[in-house]
């Protein structure tokens, strides 16, 4: 799922005024769902490659509500409890977690100041993620780390940049 929305505005604030007009305030609104992957077992599949799922067994995983780790083995459960034999496919489906969702929301102010007949210049001020919202990165999903179902990394936070464009 994927949601872009952009909007600019004139700012009605001294429109007729030639160095106190013209602003524009614009801004984009970008939000997305997690991306689908699968949880890995440290065995290889029957094909050879180290990217086996591990077994299906009800309740191994424990995916506790708005918690740091995103998922991890319920209590009393152990890795070779659920980590399929050498050269047997496991039996997890394939994509069956999500990751984090991502929201952004950007904003832009700016201004553009006609100087001469031939030359204008333009002030921008904008914010990247204006709300500062933590986008936490895929946890990490191989059995084998000891930090499994942790996300380890995260977008970048909130930014600020300014520019000045002359335009002849």
């Amino acid at each position: 799922h994927l949601l872009t929305f952009y909007s600019g505005y004139d700012l009605p604030v001294f429109a007729r005024h030639r160095w106190l007009g013209g602003w524009q305030l614009t801004g984009l609104v970008f939000a997305r769902s997690g991306t689908p992957f699968s949880l890995l077992a440290t065995t290889n599949n029957p094909f050879g490659t180290l990217n086996n799922r591990i077994n299906n067994i009800p309740g191994t995983i424990a995916r506790p509500p708005n918690e740091s780790p995103w998922f991890r083995l319920a209590p009393g459960v152990t890795p070779a409890q659920i980590v399929p034999a050498a050269t047997q496919a496991g039996t997890l489906g394939r994509n069956t977690e999500r990751a984090p969702s991502f929201a952004a929301v950007n904003l832009s102010l700016q201004k553009s100041i006609q100087l001469t007949e031939r030359f204008n210049a333009q002030f921008r001020a904008e914010a990247f993620n204006a709300l500062n919202r933590v986008n936490y990165d895929a946890p990490i999903n191989n059995l084998g780390n000891v930090l499994f179902g942790r996300s380890l990394t995260a977008g970048e936070a909130r930014q600020f940049q300014l520019m000045l464009k002359v335009v002849f």
